[in-house]
């Protein structure tokens, strides 16, 4: 796995914190999660939390320990050991436990504490956008940019469509049923030409979807496809980077509604 600079993530230095940033859906998940399995840590365990969901006090809880007290051994540091902490939307992460992080990381920088573990970081706001608004403090912003990854949003790397769609065919295949073992052409290409705003998870939708309706089938061709990217693929919408700007809450939503209507259509 490399970065857009083409350094490898696996030997990239391994006590770095790492902050990926991307799209809703781009797999920033995915990514960091492989990062630890393919990196020097991958022996210890990874510790993910998701600072979005988890309240504040769950929060406090998991890093620090429902007791603690200063100069105590955190909770966290217990449970990683030598491994990696993965804090998904960091931007929600409490500044409290922002400043206790970097006070541990100090700490390690002068040998005054042991069992280093590894902060990567994942989020849907590019870097700039959380510079300007301030829920993550300056310096570990700063701890974090040496390691910084871009995630690029699916509509910017079209080409990597046939192989995603071809592995996620795959992998319903293994679970059982008629699934195809392919796409045709025509599917592809149109595939292609649609501009997924909602990313891997509205692509992973879309195959599923297809796959049902061409269950039996050698391959999933275009007319297995939703009439929505059909439509576009076909130049009847506006797609890719010139298309106008639309929010998660709006794809989810086109989404949903176009799923329904062909649910009730059948």
């Amino acid at each position: 796995i490399f970065t857009p600079e083409g350094r490898s993530l696996a030997d990239s230095q391994d006590d770095v914190p790492m902050l990926i940033v991307g799209e809703i859906g781009t797999g920033k998940r995915t990514l960091a999660r492989a990062t630890h399995r393919l990196g020097l840590r991958r022996a210890a365990p990874l510790f993910e939390i998701d600072c979005e969901a988890t309240p504040a006090d769950e929060m406090h809880r998991l890093l620090l320990g429902p007791e603690w007290s200063y100069g105590e051994i955190p909770e966290v540091s217990k449970i990683v050991g030598h491994g990696t902490l993965l804090l998904h939307e960091v931007q929600y992460l409490p500044r409290r436990l922002q400043q206790y992080l970097l006070a541990l990381y100090e700490e390690w920088e002068e040998g005054m504490t042991n069992g280093r573990f590894r902060i990567v970081a994942t989020s849907s706001l590019p870097f700039e956008a959380l510079e300007r608004i301030g829920t993550v403090r300056v310096e570990l912003l700063e701890l974090m940019r040496s390691q910084l990854v871009e995630v690029p949003a699916l509509r910017q790397r079209k080409d990597d469509i046939p192989l995603l769609a071809s592995d996620m065919l795959l992998r319903l295949r293994a679970k059982g049923g008629n699934c195809p073992g392919g796409m045709a052409k025509d599917a592809i290409k149109a595939l292609q030409a649609h501009g997924w705003p909602g990313n891997m998870w509205e692509l992973q939708t879309e195959i599923r979807c297809a796959a049902q309706r061409a269950a039996g089938k050698e391959e999933v061709t275009i007319d297995d496809l939703s009439k929505r990217v059909v439509a576009i693929g076909s130049g009847d919408d506006a797609t890719g980077d010139d298309a106008p700007y639309v929010t998660l809450p709006e794809a989810v939503e086109t989404l949903e509604r176009s799923m329904l209507m062909e649910a009730l259509a059948a």
